[in-house]
């Protein structure tokens, strides 16, 4: 008897240990989930109406597209031009425009088909700011459509609920002693859980692995940004500055 009482008593502190741990990983469990599931602080829905946000978005790719394939002069200081960008037009062409340029692009895309909802950008000093909302099942994701035009459809309002916001921080910046540039991942979140910024590299050059120099891009390494026009001219990024809610982009449109 009084060895049974011993080997109780024994076991009695691992049981001890066991539901210590047991309740720790579920805390630990729940803490995670709840940082994944919340919002980035930065993360803020479009204030204005879907087709006026059609509208601006339209305007900005035409003129984008227009300023790309203008014939310039043959000196340098012609064929150089620059590109300014406000964070409400950049997210005003993320919410409308990107789903029907994403499937004539990449027909694999995800962007569209359900799993992807709102795409938000946030420009600060030095640093862009990408979030997307991705839906990890179809059931949870049935939006109302409007039509905006051009074959175009939408949500019809952005919603606030629903899936997990996926976030990276990057840096661009400009190779000193030539035309590459840098992209360094600084931060990479799910909701506002950090993962490794390795996780980051891994996740975008898969979704983007047809796209050249993104494995240099995602990786860090000097890469050439440089868009070939159909007429054989070559378009190249001079400079890049990142301000408050805008993005200034120079660049140069030659053979």
């Amino acid at each position: 008897m009084t060895r049974v009482r011993h080997g109780k008593v024994r076991r009695k502190p691992l049981l001890i240990c066991c539901a210590v741990v047991i309740v720790a990983l579920i805390g630990l469990g729940w803490w995670m989930w709840s940082k994944a599931a919340a919002r980035p602080e930065w993360w803020a829905l479009p204030t204005q109406d879907v087709r006026v946000q059609a509208s601006v978005a339209s305007d900005v790719e035409n003129s984008v597209v227009t300023a790309l394939h203008e014939h310039r002069g043959s000196s340098e200081s012609d064929q150089e031009w620059t590109l300014r960008l406000t964070e409400q037009e950049a997210n005003a062409w993320l919410s409308t425009r990107l789903p029907k340029w994403s499937a004539n692009q990449f027909p694999d895309s995800p962007v569209g088909d359900g799993t992807i909802g709102l795409v938000q950008v946030r420009f600060e000093p030095d640093l862009i700011r990408l979030g997307v909302q991705i839906y990890f099942g179809s059931s949870d994701h049935n939006p109302s459509i409007t039509e905006v035009g051009d074959g175009t459809s939408v949500p019809a309002e952005p919603e606030p609920d629903g899936g997990h916001i996926i976030s990276v921080c990057i840096r661009p910046e400009m190779v000193s002693d030539g035309d590459k540039m840098t992209v360094a991942i600084e931060d990479f979140m799910i909701g506002r859980l950090s993962l490794p910024a390795s996780q980051a590299f891994s996740m975008i050059g898969d979704l983007l692995a047809d796209i050249q120099d993104v494995e240099s891009a995602v990786s860090g390494a000097p890469f050439t940004p440089m868009i070939r026009l159909v007429d054989d001219r070559a378009v190249r990024l001079l400079d890049v500055t990142v301000q408050d809610q805008l993005l200034i982009v120079r660049l140069r449109t030659g053979n």
